[in-house]
């Protein structure tokens, strides 16, 4: 089905802990045109939930109201796609289009050139640590939670029983500080630090050109392991994603799902 992709990026008004960044990316989607939007929440609540309740266009689509295979039948107008939809069922069959999109459309910072060259060198596997908001807001602390310390020594053992002790990791946190403090990995180690001079999607990018994958509960990582296409990639990931089961995440079968709290 080809159509026209919009994006509403109406949320980045009022969350001030990340900003909108797919534009860095070759993506088709353009930035929807107010006119074309239902009225936000917390804006013009009357009006948003007469668009709902008298499911008027562009027809809301709720990603757990439906299953893999019936998006595409359900969608026969203007549709606004709400979810997640966390689950490469959902996209499997443009995955070779949708990685290509996510190509960077500027070159890199020269920081960020210096540690690809580093991964491109070496058997080289991506770390990612996600605290942030997860650990320092109790409403998410108590939904999401974050992976222990043991996930992370089983996921490099596991790794390493395969590949061997020749490999190089790359760190990537919204805590690097806090993982240099708790953390100490007997092979080589680079940390890609986050200042000024680093950029989320170039972290992205270098994530997903690392040979193999120790990821967190994380979209970001998530994302990261998921658009390296190397067909004989490790990427190891935790058991369950988020405390809270409404909450969903589905990993791909040939990643390595270990326990989160062990």
């Amino acid at each position: 089905m080809k159509t026209h992709l919009f994006l509403d990026t109406r949320d980045y008004t009022y969350d001030h802990n990340r900003d909108f960044e797919l534009y860095n990316f070759k993506i088709s989607g353009s930035i929807a045109p107010e006119v074309i939007l239902p009225a936000i929440k917390k804006e013009n609540w009357l009006k948003y939930k007469l668009w709902k309740i008298l499911d008027l266009n562009p027809k809301l689509l709720v990603q757990n109201q439906f299953d893999f295979n019936s998006v595409e039948g359900i969608i026969k107008s203007s549709a606004y796609l709400s979810g997640f939809w966390f689950s490469e069922d959902f996209f499997i069959d443009v995955a070779s289009e949708l990685r290509s999109e996510f190509r960077l459309k500027e070159k890199m910072s020269k920081y960020s050139q210096d540690i690809m060259k580093q991964i491109e060198n070496n058997t080289s596997v991506s770390m990612h640590f996600r605290r942030g908001d997860y650990v320092a807001v109790e409403y998410w602390k108590e939904r999401l939670g974050t992976c222990s310390e043991n996930y992370y020594y089983h996921a490099l053992d596991y790794i390493k029983s395969i590949i061997g002790e020749n490999i190089n990791i790359f760190v990537f946190s919204d805590s690097i500080d806090w993982v240099k403090s708790n953390f100490k990995f007997n092979v080589n180690t680079y940390y890609v630090s986050r200042s000024s001079t680093t950029f989320p999607h170039e972290d992205l990018a270098l994530m997903s050109s690392c040979r193999h994958h120790i990821i967190a509960n994380s979209t970001f990582s998530w994302w990261g392991a998921w658009l390296n296409e190397k067909s004989d990639k490790i990427v190891v990931c935790p058991d369950v994603f988020y405390i809270d089961p409404r909450l969903e995440c589905i990993t791909p079968k040939s990643w390595k799902a270990l326990p989160r709290t062990a």
